[in-house]
């Protein structure tokens, strides 16, 4: 459990990248299970909310995204995902005409949960 706390800075690259020169961001992370292969389930809130800000953070402390080949994620032990392991299954906001406060809920898709090999509900 603990806090990210890293300037980004987007490169020429278009990358956001941890850089003192660049802008706010902070992640607040909590691991819920370490799995046999050394891979992670997080849960993770956003203090700001930056392009990328999960996936630069996460890989700037050397814990890329599973299935995140741009920020520079390697396949391991066979395990295969065609895309960032990422799920938001809440978002909340205050909207922005209404001012009231908006929440939202999402079911993790099939093969997430496969990934995580667990039934996600138990930890939300």
């Amino acid at each position: 459990e603990g806090v990210i706390d890293l300037p980004l800075l987007r490169g020429e690259d278009g990358r956001r990248r941890a850089d003192p020169a660049g802008v706010r961001a902070v992640t607040h992370y909590r691991t819920l299970k370490v799995c046999a292969d050394r891979s992670a389930l997080l849960l993770l809130r956003l203090e700001t909310g930056r392009t990328h800000q999960i996936r630069a953070h996460m890989s700037a402390v050397g814990c890329p995204l599973v299935g995140d080949l741009y920020y520079g994620a390697k396949v391991e032990n066979g395990a295969k995902f065609d895309r960032p392991a990422l799920h938001s299954c809440r978002l909340r906001f205050v909207h922005p005409l209404s001012g009231e406060t908006v929440e939202l809920y999402a079911k993790p898709p099939e093969d997430f949960e496969r990934l995580c090999g667990c039934d996600l509900h138990e930890f939300l």
